[in-house]
């Protein structure tokens, strides 16, 4: 937050300056006002990008679904906004200062792209000097909504944890009557996000990626960890919180159990349940159902015996 005010006060100094010099504020040539208007439709540009994209999330949110949006349109109004911005302010700052000539937006729209382009240089040197400075960094949930299972809404949320490595936390929301129930998974410390999804014969679903395979429950909000070992398929029920570490499937007194951070959890023999899965799609940046994309391999990076 603190990175992002002085961002901003950086980008404003220059219309700062020019409204609080006498001399400067007393001149109002063409040139002049676009140093005073340019940095306000800076701010309007990045303004209406975020109003429009906070809409857009509010909607999916609203609809448990991934909205389509045209990127071509949110530009547009963007630009349009700021353009918009820089003409009336101009047209205002000329108007006020009882000039003569008529004011003529050109030089202020002229200086708006290459100022453009020194905001963004600015905006990405603070990000990362911010970032090589956070100690604990966390990006924002990104939702993937999925499709609705027995009416109700399924989401899969994930958060980036380094400032440039694939590295994120993942976990699954399930909506039920408007009220959420948040499942974390295991982290995942190096690669980009893909999971396969498959649909079992019992109705539920496998979730597999290249570090682990969760069984989803969806109809009981319960998530489950699949392992096999000796041929043999075994779950277990994943704790809801920050897992730091795992054991395979061994046996303690009598039964099966899986470690996982500090619980010791009942395993349970479901050797079978993958027989006649089926493709269902995939998790990227967003859900592909398999009539839009075919299912790709997905190497693990521990063995299965």
């Amino acid at each position: 937050m603190l990175a992002d005010i002085i961002a901003w006060l950086i980008i404003l100094l220059p219309a700062v300056v020019a409204f609080a010099v006498p001399k400067l504020r007393k001149n109002n040539g063409n040139w002049m006002i676009a140093l005073k208007t340019v940095p306000l439709g800076v701010v309007a540009l990045f303004a209406a990008d975020k109003i429009i994209t906070d809409l857009h999330r509010w909607r999916c949110e609203q609809m448990l679904a991934n909205v389509e949006f045209n990127y071509a349109v949110k530009a547009a109004l963007a630009f349009g906004f700021a353009l918009l911005v820089i003409i009336i302010s101009g047209w205002v700052i000329n108007k006020k200062s009882g000039a003569e000539h008529k004011f003529n937006p050109f030089p202020s729209i002229l200086l708006f792209f290459p100022a453009l382009i020194a905001v963004a240089i600015l905006l990405s040197l603070i990000s990362v000097l911010t970032m090589f400075n956070a100690k604990n960094y966390q990006g924002e949930w990104r939702s993937v909504y999925l499709p609705r299972e027995n009416g109700d809404g399924f989401v899969f949320e994930q958060q980036s944890i380094h400032p440039f490595l694939a590295e994120y936390n993942y976990r699954l929301r399930f909506v039920r009557n408007r009220k959420s129930t948040r499942q974390q998974l295991f982290v995942n410390y190096g690669g980009r996000t893909h999971f396969n999804l498959y649909r079992l014969k019992d109705g539920r679903l496998l979730f597999r990626d290249k570090d682990w395979d969760y069984i989803v429950d969806t109809a009981k909000q319960q998530v489950f960890r699949l392992e096999i070992v000796n041929g043999k398929s075994y779950i277990a029920a994943v704790p809801n919180e920050d897992i730091n570490s795992w054991s395979s499937p061994y046996e303690k007194d009598g039964k099966f159990v899986m470690d996982m951070g500090n619980h010791s959890v009942t395993a349970a023999e479901v050797t079978g349940i993958l027989d006649g899965m089926v493709y269902y799609g995939c998790i990227t940046y967003r859900f592909y159902p398999a009539s839009e994309k075919v299912e790709k391999k997905i190497t693990k990076t521990r063995e299965r015996k």
